[in-house]
């Protein structure tokens, strides 16, 4: 379900500052709720934002992504080639 569609203005905050504020609108989740984002939305200020609300985030990343896991600096891609299937 659809919780809010807004449109993104040039003079408006940017858009995950406003995607921010509609996690925050969000009542508490109650039992398993998810919250879908395209790419350009998948980062850890929204990701926090929704978790802090109950809700588990599920979003695209480029494979250029950098991402910092236990604080090393690496891209998506280098990291997921990492785990042996």
């Amino acid at each position: 379900m659809c919780y809010k569609l807004e449109r993104c203005g040039k003079n408006d905050a940017g858009k995950i500052e406003q995607a921010v504020e509609i996690a925050k609108s969000l009542p508490m989740a109650e039992r398993p709720c998810y919250a879908l984002m395209d790419s350009w939305y998948t980062c850890s200020k929204l990701i926090d934002a929704f978790s802090a609300k109950g809700y588990h985030t599920i979003g695209a990343l480029e494979t250029n992504r950098i991402i910092y896991p236990q604080g090393i600096r690496i891209t998506i891609s280098e990291f997921a080639g990492t785990f042996i299937l």
